[in-house]
């Protein structure tokens, strides 16, 4: 029933704006300025408007990654830390929610690639839905100096997910916000953030704005729309197969950013 009703919701909204679309585009067009007879909108560039569902960060791990992790290479695949060697100077930093700066959170220092006593009690204290900062200094392709750099979040082993699929769900945010999207001009568009929590019984809450599109109109519509999101989710898992809440982040607009 549920699914039926968001399809119907969809298909209203895409009506809708195949109406608005239809008519008359003349004014708009031909919009020019009394003074000169210059058109107004001749440095208008719509923007492309993109949409993502994932954690806070793209890097991630589960709480049992992290608690089996010994060295600061436990916690990246060979990939991530290529050509890098002689890892010191080590900072863990856990980050309050909503925030980037590591000066506002609590942080351990080692000086070693090898975790200390008091990297390992911190990183073992993190939640799920955590996020956190590894910094060091180290060696790049043997001869270089180098600033290690990596945000992380902390996800269930299980993550939480849309019934009908995530692909789903952005879908539906898409054509719900037509109206509003259709045609924003890309030097006003910034990278929009909306946090939700998918509840251990699938339940959307605690939604809120992190940060703007640079359009108000689209920030509120967004909120409005996952506040209002009528499926179900399969609920995130822990590693006892235990149901459990997740912080997931809906981004749009231009991407870009942590």
């Amino acid at each position: 029933m549920k699914k039926n009703k968001l399809l119907l919701y969809s298909t209203l909204a895409a009506i809708v704006l195949m109406a608005f679309s239809l008519l008359p585009q003349t004014q708009n067009e031909t919009m020019t300025s009394e003074k000169d007879n210059t058109p107004i909108l001749e440095n208008f560039k719509t923007a492309r408007f993109n949409y993502e569902l994932d954690s806070r960060f793209k890097k991630t791990l589960t709480k049992s990654q992290l608690k089996n992790a010994k060295t600061i290479h436990d916690l990246f695949s060979p990939e991530e830390i290529e050509g890098l060697t002689t890892f010191k100077n080590v900072r863990v930093t856990v980050l309050p929610p909503g925030e980037t700066k590591t000066s506002l959170g609590e942080s351990e220092f080692g000086k070693t690639e090898v975790f200390n006593t008091a990297q390992l009690a911190l990183l073992h204290s993190v939640d799920y839905s955590t996020n956190f900062v590894i910094e060091a200094a180290c060696t790049e392709n043997i001869k270089y100096n180098y600033q290690f750099i990596y945000y992380i979040s902390i996800v269930p082993e299980k993550k939480a997910a849309y019934i009908d699929g995530n692909e789903a769900f952005l879908e539906y945010l898409k054509i719900n916000s037509m109206p509003e999207t259709a045609g924003v001009d890309e030097r006003k568009l910034w990278f929009g953030r909306v946090n939700f929590v998918v509840t251990k019984d699938g339940e959307i809450g605690d939604v809120y704005l992190e940060s703007t599109s640079g359009y108000l109109s689209i920030d509120k519509k967004m909120v409005a729309l996952i506040a209002s999101f009528p499926g179900k989710w399969f609920p995130a898992k822990n590693d006892k197969g235990e149901n459990i809440d997740q912080e997931l982040v809906f981004s749009f607009g231009k991407m870009g950013g942590c």
